[in-house]
C-alpha cells in the first residue's frame, strides 16, 4: 500500500482517512489514475482534465520531490508515502 497525505481540508471534505491508503502503483501518474477511478471528486481537485497535476499543488514522495512537470516520471515503491502540498507564494 501507498500512503497519500492530503491537505486535511480535502480529506475532511470527502470523508477520507488521512493518510489515504491506496493500492501500489509504479509511478505517481499511475497513482493519480487510480485515485481518479476510486475517488473521482477528489481526483478532480488534484488533476486537470488532461491528467496533469493542478499548478497550485506540489507532490513529494518518499524518495524525491516530484514537481508538477515531472510527477509522471516519479517512481513509487511498496510502502512509499506521497504528500500533496499546496504551493506557497507571496512577496
Amino acid at each position: 500500500m501507498i500512503s497519500v497525505h492530503l491537505p486535511q481540508d480535502l480529506a475532511n471534505q470527502y470523508g477520507l482517512d488521512n493518510p489515504l491508503q491506496v493500492a501500489e502503483a509504479p509511478t505517481v501518474v499511475d497513482l493519480l489514475d487510480g485515485l481518479a477511478r476510486t475517488h473521482p471528486a477528489l481526483a478532480a481537485r488534484l488533476m486537470l482534465p488532461n491528467g496533469s497535476i493542478r499548478p497550485h499543488l506540489n507532490l513529494f514522495t518518499t524518495h524525491a520531490r516530484s514537481p508538477v512537470q515531472g510527477a509522471g516520471n516519479a517512481d513509487l515503491h511498496p510502502n512509499d508515502e506521497v504528500w500533496v502540498i499546496r504551493a506557497v507564494s507571496g512577496g
